[in-house]
This record gives C-alpha cells, sequence and structure tokens, in this order.
C-alpha cells in the first residue's frame, strides 16, 4: 500500500466477484485513502474486464464515485459508469465519465482510472473544454 505502481498476476489470473476501489489525492502521511466496493454477479478476471474495451456498466452512482475525492465534481447531464466508459473524447478504464449530450455534446469530464491522455488516476473536471483541470490520485485497485 505505498506509492509505487505494480500489477501482481491476480489482475490476468484470478476470478472475482468484488473489486474493491481506492484513491489517495496528496501523497503526504496522513492523508485520506478514500475506498468504494463494486461487486459483480460473475466471476471474472481484471484482465477480462476491461482489456477488449468494450463498456460495461456499473450502477453504483455518480455520489458513490465523487466519493472517492475530496472536492471532486463531474458535469451535470448524462453519465455513463463502469469498465470502459467513454463519452465524447473522454474515456476511463475503471470510472465514471459524465457530460451533456445535447444540443451537441462538447466535453465530458470523469473520475476513474486509466483514464484519457496522461491521467493515469484521479479527476478530470471543467466547465469548459478549455478550463478543464485534473486532479490527479494515487489509485488503488484489490480484488476479491
Amino acid at each position: 500500500m505505498d506509492h509505487n505502481e505494480a500489477l501482481s498476476p491476480a489482475y490476468w489470473t484470478t476470478p472475482q466477484t468484488k473489486l474493491c476501489l481506492g484513491m489517495k489525492q496528496n501523497f503526504k502521511r496522513g492523508m485520506a485513502l478514500n475506498w468504494i466496493l463494486v461487486s459483480f454477479a460473475h466471476a471474472q478476471t481484471l484482465h477480462s474486464l476491461i482489456s477488449n474495451g468494450m463498456h460495461k456498466f456499473t450502477r453504483l452512482g455518480q455520489q458513490k464515485w465523487l466519493s472517492l475525492m475530496v472536492n471532486s465534481s463531474l458535469s451535470p447531464g448524462y453519465a455513463d459508469e463502469g469498465f470502459n466508459p467513454a463519452m465524447m473524447k473522454q474515456r476511463v478504464r475503471i470510472g465514471i465519465v459524465a457530460g451533456e449530450r445535447c444540443p451537441s455534446p462538447t466535453w465530458a469530464t470523469l473520475i476513474g482510472f486509466g483514464s484519457t491522455g496522461n491521467y493515469s488516476c484521479g479527476n478530470l473536471r471543467g466547465d469548459t473544454p478549455s478550463k478543464m483541470k485534473h486532479t490527479p490520485s494515487f489509485g488503488y485497485i484489490l480484488v476479491q
């Protein structure tokens, strides 16, 4: 549970029915690490859930995803969550993307793991595409 990136063999080999997702915004000692739980009906490996790029839905809701980070936010409007959700040019491996779809979609915000561009983990938010801000976090994904 340090701040070194690691990928254990469990990613490819361990069938699971639950994921425990954690985010720590500030790497200083004593800063909060917030967790949420994602449950599945069928056991799969984490690799099989995300590797093909297909969207697999979860039903946690925006408030649960927002609870991973202090002062996080998402655009109002439509939201997709789960594994590989995408909207406009924003995509995340595990998480939620949200934004307006009508009359013409222009941007989306997100909270998640493995997100678009150089944002590996955290919250990408803003009122317009030109005012997007990334709040990074260190992510933890535990399988059961």
